[in-house]
């Protein structure tokens, strides 16, 4: 089969995500595209050498992470535009895109077969619905560095030994590849693991003839992962191994977390059913989703996460390039199990590198099946076809529901009507809109607080609704149309549950203040300073509480 199928499958591929050049900044875009002070006053030096998220109100301290070339990425994109301007952005995601299908293209030849097996498996790969976490928001970025890197850094190291000395070229691009990917997100990493698992699974080598020389092979990628960790020590700290925002689980919690995502993970990858799989990112937004299972659910869940750890080896003998690609998506899906304190859990955009390895999986049993029924052919194709077909139609139609953050939680909310995060931040976004829809906004925020009842967000969310009354129906604060006696019923309240919350302090005293209640204002007033005196709030009190006292 002539190249020229990978590239009609690769503009497939791109032509999916074009609908999105009209999307905008959403979600994580926000903090780490369009307000991170690194990419808007081209900090080429701190892209590199600082932290992925920037220090950031409502980013939690500690979610840093390093992923160097994305955020150059980033820059060098604004630099160039002058302006941050998000359809470069997902221009340059939707090309990403289908060159990681091209760089799928050779793997999947050399394990699936060539001809349609392998376009076949790079189809599939293109059209998965799980990728439009990957591609529709700009920070997906880099997912797709990291798919493009770890793809053609095994591709190469593949080369080098089809060559021999020879091709020593291809170990030291492999190499390089292996940097791109790391450089892009850190889930390239486990392609280290992949290189003696496909000395032995693809190429057929015993596993004692790789120890010794053959072995070299693997030091050029190992000394880019050595000096990647360095450097992601030494930007990060402590914070490079352990997510400050993860709660601290045993182990045996963590298997059974691991293990439930596993189950999870594996459904999402042969029926992508959600739009956007959010807050079981880290263990501590677990109870906003789901319950830790117990009794026979977390024996089941257990016993599933021991069948995709170990399945691969009832695969080793009878179909060893299927138990490769079976551990090539475990292993790329590793960093983000929740096994490490560093690691994640279960979000579609986890799962982009795993697909590669499940399309070549999908197209390889394909291959088995019309081997043993050649008369099955036409029908194999047909479905393949159709499976392409329904994932482009759903990708597309997903990738437009990243247009704002309005239609974006309008989306998450319509698929899991009980996401406590989703909720919050769509009546956060009628709040902000001009002119707020109060009405909405108050009613999300309702939902919000009924599914965190008996949670410590319910002051988050409370306070949230009390704004709500404070602003007029045009989004001006303190006019004839603020409720602001429903506001201070609600500050009063949470003052009583949580007096050592400053923020109620502060908007009360504000709310009292504008209703011409100043001594009692003050009072609030001291009693916020108390609880937060060096607050960035705290100078501008003073000075309303000297006003208000005539000094």
């Amino acid at each position: 089969m002539k190249p020229s199928g990978a590239l009609i499958v690769a503009a497939l591929a791109v032509v999916i995500y074009l609908p999105t050049l009209a999307n905008g900044y959403v979600f994580d875009d926000i903090p780490v595209v369009h307000n991170n002070p690194v990419v808007r006053e081209l900090r080429y030096v701190e892209a590199v050498a600082g932290p992925y998220w920037p220090a950031l109100e409502g980013v939690r301290p500690g979610s840093s992470n390093w992923r160097p070339l994305a955020t150059l990425s980033f820059v060098i994109e604004r630099a160039v535009l002058g302006v941050t301007h998000p359809i470069v952005h997902h221009l340059i995601n939707a090309v990403l895109h289908g060159l990681v299908v091209l760089a799928l293209y050779p793997l999947a030849r050399r394990l699936v077969g060539g001809g349609w097996p392998a376009l076949a498996a790079c189809a599939l790969f293109a059209a998965h619905p799980a990728h439009t976490e990957a591609v529709a928001p700009v920070v997906g970025r880099t997912d797709l560095l990291a798919g493009l890197g770890a793809l053609l850094a095994l591709e190469c190291f593949l080369r080098y030994r089809d060559g021999g000395p020879h091709a020593q070229w291809a170990l030291w691009l492999g190499a390089g590849a292996f940097a791109l990917g790391l450089g892009g997100k850190e889930s390239a990493a486990p392609v280290i693991l992949l290189l003696p698992a496909a000395d032995w699974l693809v190429r057929g080598e015993s596993i004692r003839s790789l120890i010794g020389r053959p072995a070299l092979a693997y030091l050029p990628y190992a000394a880019v992962l050595a000096i990647y960790l360095v450097a992601r020590f030494a930007v990060l700290g402590d914070a490079s191994f352990h997510h400050a925002a993860a709660v601290e689980y045993s182990m045996p919690q963590r298997l059974l977390f691991a293990s439930r995502n596993a189950v999870v993970s594996a459904g999402l990858l042969l029926v992508p059913t959600r739009f956007h799989h959010m807050v079981t990112t880290l263990p501590d937004n677990a109870d906003f989703t789901y319950a830790d299972p117990t009794g026979l659910a977390a024996a089941g869940f257990l016993l599933g996460g021991v069948i995709a750890a170990f399945g691969w080896l009832a695969l080793v003998r009878p179909a060893p390039r299927g138990a490769f690609l079976w551990l090539g998506a475990l292993a790329t899906w590793l960093p983000t199990s929740g096994l490490l304190a560093a690691a994640a859990g279960t979000s579609m955009r986890f799962l982009f590198l795993p697909t590669a390895w499940a399309a070549c999986g999908a197209a390889l049993v394909a291959t088995r099946l019309v081997a043993r029924r050649p008369v099955l052919r036409s029908l194999v194709v047909a479905a393949v076809v159709m499976l392409v077909v329904l994932g482009a139609v759903i990708s597309v139609r997903r990738g437009t529901q990243w247009r704002d953050n309005g239609t974006f939680y309008g989306a998450v909310v319509a698929g899991e009507p009980g996401c406590f995060t989703a909720h919050y931040s769509l009546g956060s976004w009628y709040t902000t809109r001009r002119p707020p829809d109060l009405r909405r906004a108050r009613d999300h925020f309702g939902h919000a607080l009924h599914i965190a009842e008996g949670t410590a967000a319910l002051f988050q969310v409370h306070m949230a609704l009390a704004v709500t009354y404070e602003f007029n129906d045009d989004g001006t604060w303190y006019g004839t149309g603020a409720q602001l006696p429903e506001a201070i019923a609600i500050y009063r309240r949470l003052i009583e549950e949580y007096p050592d919350r400053w923020e109620a302090y502060l908007n009360l005293g504000s709310a009292l203040e504008q209703l011409h209640n100043q001594r009692e204002a003050v009072l609030y007033y001291r009693r916020f300073l108390e609880l937060a005196p060096e607050s960035p709030q705290a100078n501008d009190v003073r000075d309303r509480m000297a006003r208000i006292e005539g000094r």
